[in-house]
């Protein structure tokens, strides 16, 4: 179905035709020939144009359980991600226009171009999908009008491993209006649930950086939850030596971490630490042995961010999510800075204003939300730590 809307707050809906305008497709346990799902509107000319998720030339975890066991598809290639273009000159008649995107070599065989939002971003396109087999997407790349192809050029994933593992989900996505796009995630538990399940990821802002690279910033007045601060500078992190920083501790903070890391290749900061350390969760900076994936260039060495969970919890079910990590162009000299958001159960870092990772940790320990820093190999210097306790955002 498509509704309109035109007053300010777009409280007032009304109903194109009072039915669905593009039917549905019974399409088969290999995708063919196309499927209608979680569209993505928007005009360009004289058209509207809607992008649905999809798959192709394969099995999907969408077809998957009732292909498997169908007679011919027992051993089917896993998918391609398509997204499905249609166009309407009046939000009522529409007409199918084929596969959207070309040259896509970033994702993986099995993905889905679910939930798809496309927008421009600088001076070309970005398509945010999620995949039911790695979740969180992007590809960046060109919007050719004439032929309306979008023509990949960059792309790769916004999390690590499998989807529903505790990390972001599925994007919603705007353009902010100056040159970049706002984007929110649902974040699956990455454990079982019953009932009500699911938060929400700090919103982003995605950007485009030198050859076009995606940039991630937080979006949105986030500052304005900051309650109690400390401020500490010059910490001395000599070289194999955790150093326990008492004056930042709690469950629901911002931390700022800026760092010389000298000629140190790693550096581990806790947060949510037990006193006796029997729970921790550790966001480790490795230097130089990342790579930047999403242009598929050899020559790019890259540094990396890995949110661990491994020693987050004791508790008797073992609720530990896999490791997060993400990719950033780290230059010899600059220092490092890591934004670190953590929400009792939730932990979101941001570095250097290029990239991001997100994980759920579950602790048992009420003393489990102390702060550590430590360098590894030689010794470093945090130039700056920065700490608020955060307000709710419900009033």
């Amino acid at each position: 179905m498509v509704a309109v809307a035109d007053d300010p707050l777009l409280l007032n809906w009304e109903v194109v035709t009072g039915k669905a305008v593009v039917p549905n497709v019974d399409y088969d346990e290999l995708g063919r020939p196309h499927q209608i799902y979680d569209p993505c509107i928007w005009k360009d000319g004289d058209f509207y144009y809607v992008l649905c998720g999809g798959w192709a030339d394969g099995i999907n975890p969408l077809a998957e359980p009732h292909a498997r066991n169908k007679v011919g598809c027992q051993d089917a290639t896993p998918c391609r991600m398509v997204d499905h273009l249609y166009r309407s000159p009046d939000l009522e008649n529409w007409v199918y226009m084929g596969e959207f995107m070309e040259n896509d070599i970033f994702g993986f065989s099995g993905d889905d171009g679910s939930c798809p939002y496309f927008w421009p971003i600088g001076d070309r396109h970005i398509l945010l999908t999620f995949s039911h087999v790695h979740s969180a997407m992007f590809v960046i790349g060109d919007y050719d009008r004439p032929r309306q192809k979008f023509v990949a050029r960059r792309g790769g994933y916004l999390n690590s491993g499998r989807q529903g593992s505790g990390s972001i989900h599925a994007p919603s996505a705007y353009p902010d209006g100056a040159g970049g796009v706002h984007c929110i995630y649902n974040v699956t538990e990455g454990r079982p649930q019953e009932g009500w399940a699911q938060i929400m990821s700090l919103p982003r802002r995605y950007t485009l950086g030198e050859g076009d690279r995606l940039l991630i910033s937080p979006a949105g007045d986030i500052e304005s939850l900051r309650a109690e601060a400390v401020e500490l500078t010059d910490i001395e992190l000599p070289a194999h030596q955790e150093i326990v920083v008492d004056e930042v501790r709690g469950n629901a903070m911002e931390i700022i971490a800026t760092i010389d890391p000298g000629e140190a290749r790693y550096i581990r900061l806790n947060v949510l630490r037990a006193a006796d350390k029997s729970e921790y969760t550790a966001v480790n900076f490795h230097r130089d042995v990342g790579k930047d994936y999403a242009n598929r260039s050899w020559s790019v060495r890259d540094s990396m961010i890995t949110l661990d969970p491994t020693f987050s919890t004791v508790g008797a079910e073992g609720e530990i999510n896999q490791p997060q990590n993400c990719h950033f162009h780290y230059r010899e000299g600059e220092l490092l800075e890591l934004r670190i958001f953590v929400d009792r159960s939730i932990v979101e870092v941001f570095v250097n204003g290029q990239s991001a990772c997100l994980t759920r940790v579950y602790p048992e320990g009420t003393d489990s939300d102390g702060f550590s820093i430590e360098a590894r190999g030689h010794r470093a210097r945090c130039r700056k730590l920065q700490a608020w306790t955060m307000e709710r955002v419900f009033l």
